[in-house]
């Protein structure tokens, strides 16, 4: 698992630094950052560049969502406080 998750990364990458206006690679890579242990500024990095792509990132936001929950790298707070964060931008898409 953790060889894939290092090829994926390195993938990831790859296809960033391809095309960043692409917003699939960075909201991905924020799945790896659960298995890798990013901290929580690597996978912010991410996250800010995946919604720079494309506002409407649901990937992304999903990912980061899991990524604050308590059983991997965040806390309840967290995860909370970003739900409500999500939700008073009123984009629902």
């Amino acid at each position: 698992f953790k060889e894939q998750l290092s090829r994926a990364r390195e993938c990831l990458e790859a296809a960033w630094e391809e095309d960043p206006t692409v917003p699939q690679a960075a909201a991905h890579m924020i799945g790896v950052a659960l298995g890798q242990g990013f901290t929580r500024d690597e996978m912010e990095t991410w996250f800010v560049r995946a919604m720079t792509a494309d506002p409407d990132c649901k990937d992304a936001c999903g990912n980061k969502l899991t990524w604050l929950l308590p059983h991997w790298h965040g806390s309840e707070a967290d995860a909370l406080a970003f739900a409500y964060q999500c939700y008073r931008t009123n984009n629902w898409y």
